[in-house]
């Protein structure tokens, strides 16, 4: 048998048209309700063959209208390169070195300082042989009177400093000065028909290198004691001069040696990285052993 949904349910006495039979069952042609041409299957049993009619009938030229079914395009799945997955090898980290961060105290107390100022020198024997030599010759010629011939205990000088902090309130600083000082005297010899003249001018230079520890006992204010080594050089001149002849003398002589210092300073913030400064600063170095040439020049008028 053929299993066929219902299409149309025909009312009876309607004549239908057959197409062909298949067995028990006949082909025919009829109308939907929508007006449309359609074909089914109608059992034997349900029909009754009008005389006359062939039971075979040949296929007629019309063609029954079949509804258009949506036509699928058939598509070949595109095949795609299958991708390696990328394994990303693990970076290997390397340990850092653990940092120390110093408190912000210490970052504002390291750094540099420069200065400039002077200092006071004792003399010592360059003040002593410019005075003996006056003596001499005032001595010498019978002069009498008054005269001075000034000591020299000023001196000029310039300073750098470097500077680490060794936790909040103590630091360590290495250091480089420079010293010189000089000054000249004249003397002048009144006699009854001229006048004689005496001149003297000693000279002192120094650079000492400094190693020193500073207390910060409050945040503007320190205190420094340290040790120093002097590079030191002594000079002099001396001259002589009257009517008929003249003579001088000039020298210099160098020598090493230890010396130590200490102060206390104040200090006044200007700006986030910068400071003024004042500080006064005793140093104490006696320097003996100095080793050096001697030059005499003279000349007496005819």
């Amino acid at each position: 048998a053929i299993d066929s949904p219902i299409i149309r349910q025909a009312e009876k006495n309607e004549i239908i048209e057959a197409l062909d039979r298949q067995g028990e069952w006949f082909r025919v042609i009829f109308l939907k309700d929508s007006g449309e041409a359609t074909t089914g299957y109608v059992h034997e049993s349900l029909v009754t063959v009008i005389e006359g009619a062939p039971e075979k009938i040949t296929q007629r030229v019309v063609k029954p209208i079949e509804e258009d079914k949506p036509r699928r395009k058939k598509t070949t799945p595109r095949r795609e390169k299958p991708v390696k997955p990328k394994i990303k090898k693990p970076e290997t980290q390397k340990p850092q070195p653990k940092q120390t961060i110093p408190s912000e105290q210490m970052l504002k107390r390291i750094g540099f300082r420069f200065a400039v100022g002077s200092n006071y020198v004792v003399g010592g024997q360059l003040n002593e042989g410019a005075k003996g030599l006056a003596d001499f010759y005032r001595e010498t010629l019978g002069i009498s009177g008054t005269y001075k011939v000034r000591p020299f205990h000023l001196s000029y000088l310039a300073s750098t400093e470097v500077f680490f902090p060794l936790g909040n309130i103590f630091s360590i600083g290495v250091g480089l000065d420079y010293y010189r000082g000089e000054l000249e005297s004249v003397v002048k010899f009144d006699r009854t028909d001229f006048a004689d003249y005496y001149s003297a001018k000693p000279r002192v230079d120094a650079t000492p290198i400094s190693v020193y520890i500073a207390s910060h006992p409050a945040p503007f204010i320190f205190i420094k004691i340290g040790i120093e080594y002097y590079f030191a050089k002594a000079s002099y001149y001396y001259r002589y001069q009257t009517e008929d002849f003249w003579q001088e003398w000039s020298g210099s002589a160098k020598a090493q040696g230890i010396g130590f210092l200490g102060g206390i300073g104040y200090e006044y913030e200007i700006a986030p990285f910068a400071k003024l400064f004042i500080e006064a600063v005793g140093h104490y170095a006696k320097i003996e052993g100095f080793k050096g040439t001697d030059n005499y020049k003279g000349r007496i008028q005819a």
